[in-house]
């Protein structure tokens, strides 16, 4: 995918993530992730593309 256009990377650190999956449950992290990333595909153009990328 070469194109001789300007592009930008963001990353986002979510502190404590796996906290939240041993107070509550998987679903209540699988649903912030959800949340996160309809958040950011709401602000983002349309071109962008947002996936997760964690070390485990």
């Amino acid at each position: 995918m070469h194109q001789n256009k300007p592009f930008s990377v963001l990353l986002a650190v979510v502190r404590n993530f796996e906290g939240l999956g041993n107070c509550y449950s998987a679903n209540v992290v699988a649903n912030a992730v959800r949340a996160f990333q309809a958040r950011f595909e709401n602000i983002l153009p349309p071109p962008a593309m947002v996936g997760r990328w964690s070390q485990d």
